[in-house]
């Protein structure tokens, strides 16, 4: 009846809802203060997440020479890896790659703090793999989904069919990209035929002098270093027997940033690959 007082087990029952409600919280809920102690994994989140939501991001973000997204960065405190840069920032989650940081994510874990660790990439099945389990993590998986459906559509426009001219991607020290990489899928949705995987090179892996002359690929890719810093690796790639295969092949640079790190982004060099192979 109106007016009438509930009764002793009405009451009982709002209590233990309130306290179910209280135990599970929002269901929805989104990370608000992210923070990224690895390079690839700021390109994620930097990608997928709302500025107002990163705290702080690894240093090397900022460098455009290695990041895809230096270009568009929030304002944040940049960090070094170390545990006691994050813990001083409060975040509830932090995303960390599994090869770096291992004493800053033991301690993390050991102060309660949710991280989430990312192996590399090595194609583009793990590339959509990644991109959604770090969307869910941070409750945008429609916009993974968006990044995922655009990177797929954009590989479908360059799909190549017919002879495949041969090719091999030296960087640095002479460094290159066999079978099992990232950068081995790029070259074959391009068009291209990886010289390194055809000649059984597995991973990343150091290619000879006379190795890559041997190979004669049609096309030579080298990674583009827009702060032209010196190294003596580098300069390797200017020894005069390379000059002269440069000057009878096809060269392509392609930025580092594109795939110094695997993520959705690769489908830019890919594209540009693709005009090569053409």
């Amino acid at each position: 009846m109106p007016g009438r007082e509930p009764t002793s087990m009405m009451r009982g029952i709002a209590i233990v809802i309130v306290l179910i409600v209280g135990l599970v919280g929002p269901t929805n809920a989104k990370p608000q203060r992210v923070v990224s102690i690895n390079l690839c994994t700021d390109q994620l989140v930097v990608t997928l997440a709302d500025p107002a939501r990163i705290v702080s991001l690894y240093r090397t973000s900022a460098d455009p020479s290695f990041s895809y997204v230096a270009d568009r960065l929030p304002k944040v405190v940049y960090n070094r890896g170390l545990a006691e840069e994050v813990l001083v920032l409060k975040p509830d989650l932090v995303i960390a790659g599994v090869f770096t940081t291992r004493a800053t994510v033991a301690i993390l874990r050991r102060h309660d703090i949710p991280v989430i660790e990312l192996p590399l990439i090595d194609s583009f099945a793990a590339v959509r793999q990644q991109v959604m389990h770090v969307a869910t993590a941070l409750g945008e998986e429609a916009r993974g989904r968006s990044l995922l459906d655009d990177m797929d559509r954009r590989l479908e426009r360059v799909a190549h069919v017919g002879p495949r001219r041969p090719a091999l991607l030296v960087g640095s020290g002479l460094f290159t990209n066999g079978q099992g990489t990232l950068l081995d899928e790029a070259l074959t949705a391009a068009g291209l035929e990886n010289v390194a995987a055809r000649r059984g090179v597995v991973g990343f892996s150091r290619i000879g002098l006379e190795q890559l002359l041997a190979a004669a690929p049609d096309v030579v890719i080298i990674p583009d270093d827009p702060q032209r810093r010196p190294s003596l690796s580098a300069q390797l790639l200017r020894h005069p027997a390379l000059g002269d295969l440069a000057r009878r092949r096809t060269v392509v640079s392609i930025p580092a940033a594109l795939w110094s790190c695997g993520g959705p982004f690769i489908v830019e060099a890919v594209e540009r690959l693709a005009e090569a192979a053409r």
